[in-house]
This record gives C-alpha cells, sequence and structure tokens, in this order.
C-alpha cells in the first residue's frame, strides 16, 4: 500500500522486503552465509558477487554487523544508485553488456538460473 500510494519508492520497498523476516528466514538463516552473500547479491544487485574477495568481505560484514546492515550495504551502494536509482526493481544483469560487468557474469548466472521459473532454495545449483 505504501509504494502504490507514493510513500516509499522501489529502492526501500526493496529493502522492506530483504529485511522482512520472511526473506530473513529462508535467504540467511536457513543456508549458509556464502550461498546467503550470493543469493542477497543476485535478488539485490541483479548479479552474482565477482570473487571470493568480495564474498569474504561481505561475509565479514555479515558477522560484525548483521543482517540489517548487509542488506541496507547493497541497497545504498553506489552501484545500485547507479544501475537501479531510486524507481527500477532490480533485475538480472548479466545477460547485459553494460560498462564494468565482467564476462564471467554473464556464465554465472546463466548457470544459476535453467528459465524464468528458477528457485534459489535448489541448493545443487547455487553458484559455483
Amino acid at each position: 500500500r505504501h509504494l502504490r500510494n507514493g510513500d516509499i519508492n522501489i529502492r526501500n520497498f526493496i529493502r522492506g522486503i530483504a529485511k522482512c523476516p520472511f526473506y530473513k528466514y529462508h535467504y540467511f538463516e536457513r543456508i549458509n552465509q556464502i550461498d546467503s552473500v550470493k543469493v542477497n547479491f543476485k535478488h539485490i544487485l541483479g548479479r552474482l558477487p565477482f570473487d571470493k574477495e568480495e564474498i569474504r568481505k561481505h561475509i565479514i560484514m555479515l558477522s560484525q554487523n548483521g543482517f540489517d546492515y548487509h542488506i541496507d550495504s547493497l541497497i545504498d551502494s553506489n552501484e545500485y544508485s547507479n544501475i537501479f536509482g531510486d524507481n527500477i526493481v532490480p533485475y538480472l544483469r548479466g545477460f547485459d553488456s553494460e560498462h564494468g560487468l565482467r564476462t564471467s557474469s554473464f556464465i554465472k548466472v546463466a548457470n544459476s538460473i535453467l528459465g524464468y521459473t528458477s528457485c534459489d532454495n535448489l541448493k545443487d545449483r547455487l553458484y559455483d
């Protein structure tokens, strides 16, 4: 209702979804931290982490500051602002030829989905 009435923008709507108990339970509490970081990158930034260093940085952030801080760091990042701004729903970007996106992003995103009905809780397909 808040989104429909214009009280909040898409960015804050996404923030609310990512911090809600349902999302936190399914994409943080029920999976390991590495998979949680990968899924959050995919859902919020539309890409998978570039490398193990980026994953490591966010695992440390999760450990030191908690889940909500991690979510805020993604949504408040320059990358999110530059790509989605305040009013675009995040989408998978691995299929775009966008400046600064690595070629490996395409391969990782393609391997993480089987089609339009793919599900991120199928652990055997979660990001190599």
